[in-house]
């Protein structure tokens, strides 16, 4: 997948975005029936060891959309210590793109709006290649400031 290096295109960001949202879950939606081997590959992806790690406090990951286009996206992990990352981002056809404040492509670029309702932002790439129907997503609860 190419990512575009232009600017924010002319499509609005929803009101509903802006804020904080702390990741939740990781999930796969398969959008068709998938071989006994690529379900043994979805076994073996470490969402698995990830949401572990998000129920039990141990991996905790904020992103924060705000009005003026700027992102920050915080991550603290027990056993690797905190990061962060902070940059642009914009939206075009309910996809994000975003730049970090170095230029490099940040690492939720690319991905789709699947679900922006009420207290719930729910984000999608393709796992495989998108042709493949299987969607990795990432559940978001928006934290309250």
């Amino acid at each position: 997948m190419q990512l575009s290096a232009q600017q924010p295109a002319a499509q609005p960001v929803p009101k509903a975005l802006l804020g904080t949202w702390q990741l939740q879950q990781l999930a796969f939606d398969a959008r068709r029936p998938l071989t006994d081997t690529q379900i043994e590959q979805l076994y073996h992806d470490p969402a698995g060891e990830i949401n572990q790690e998000l129920k039990l406090g141990k991996l905790v990951q904020r992103l924060t959309f705000r009005a003026d286009g700027t992102y920050l996206l915080s991550i603290k992990q027990l056993t690797q210590g905190e990061m962060s990352e902070q940059g642009q981002y914009w939206l075009r056809q309910d996809t994000l793109y975003a730049r970090t404040t170095g230029g490099q492509i940040a690492g939720f670029s690319g991905e789709v709006l699947a679900r922006l309702k009420g207290q719930v932002l729910v984000l999608e790439f393709p796992f495989w290649k998108p042709e493949d129907q299987v969607f990795e997503q990432e559940r978001y609860q928006r934290v309250k400031d």
